[in-house]
């Protein structure tokens, strides 16, 4: 499998009360838009179909586990060549429904940004970071 290193960078459309601004580092708002870029850099040449941003959740926990896949972005990409880098941008829709972000003893739900690059006849390459999902501030 081609190893490739990801980053991704998140920008805040709306500040956080400082105490949270501090511990939560990558968040939204439900009914937000959750935007930035994820960056990519392969060691090798990849020929891929595309490169897929997607916001989504999942729980751990007692019981059954749940996933949905929430928005996502797609750009089409024909080959990913050694040493170069990609960057693309983002825009996703947090849903106003939630869930919001929640860990507790019985059950968490998690939200994570994830990239994937589709390489058809291969394993698809992956990376993702957790992202907080946080209520809807009311009067601001």
């Amino acid at each position: 499998m081609a190893e490739v290193d990801f980053s991704f960078e998140i920008h805040q459309l709306r500040e956080l009360p400082l105490a949270e601004a501090e511990q939560k580092k990558n968040a939204a708002y439900v009914g937000g838009q959750l935007t930035g870029k994820v960056r990519l850099k392969s060691q090798e040449d990849i020929n891929c179909r595309g490169l897929t941003v997607e916001l989504g959740w999942h729980t751990d926990g007692k019981g059954d586990k749940d996933r949905q896949a929430v928005v996502k972005e797609t750009k089409d990409l024909m080959e990913i060549f050694a040493g170069q880098e990609i960057e693309m941008p983002f825009s996703l829709a947090v849903p106003e429904q939630g869930p919001i972000s929640y860990k507790g003893k019985l059950l968490s739900i998690t939200w994570t940004l994830r990239a994937v690059i589709d390489i058809p006849g291969r394993p698809d390459i992956s990376a993702e970071e957790e992202i907080t999902v946080l209520p809807a501030v009311v009067g601001d």
